[in-house]
């Protein structure tokens, strides 16, 4: 009966104690990537790390229990463009201001049908 306790015991004492070297790794490893490897890691995360930006919703139309319109709300687009870039020149825009145009029409002619649908 005498051995089999003790060799329980030294199964037990092996693995705790392989659990406190396996704890212990682990809290060297990070250690050793706090405060060695440290700077490198957080200058790559600032480097990877995407810039999120607040965009207002687009909000609906409100009616009243009888379908009239109560309030809406109008779209406002800004256009921007810069004329200082190279590839713009006065042939470049002159020769490509049709495609634009008709490209806007129907970008805005889209959000205008929806607002009617939704109407």
């Amino acid at each position: 009966m005498g051995d089999t306790k003790k060799d329980i015991l030294k199964r037990i004492y092996f693995v705790y104690g392989f659990v406190c070297i396996f704890g212990f790794a682990i809290i060297g490893r990070i250690w050793h990537l706090q405060f060695v490897e440290g700077d490198q890691w957080r200058a790559k995360a600032d480097s990877l790390t995407t810039n999120l930006q607040t965009i207002q919703p687009a909000r609906g139309n409100i009616y009243s229990s009888d379908m009239s319109l109560l309030a809406t709300s109008v779209p406002i687009y800004d256009l921007r463009v810069d004329m200082l870039a190279d590839p713009v020149t006065n042939e470049v825009f002159n020769s490509n201001i049709d495609s634009l145009a008709i490209s806007l029409s129907k970008l805005l002619m889209i959000n205008r049908l929806r607002s009617i649908r939704e109407f």
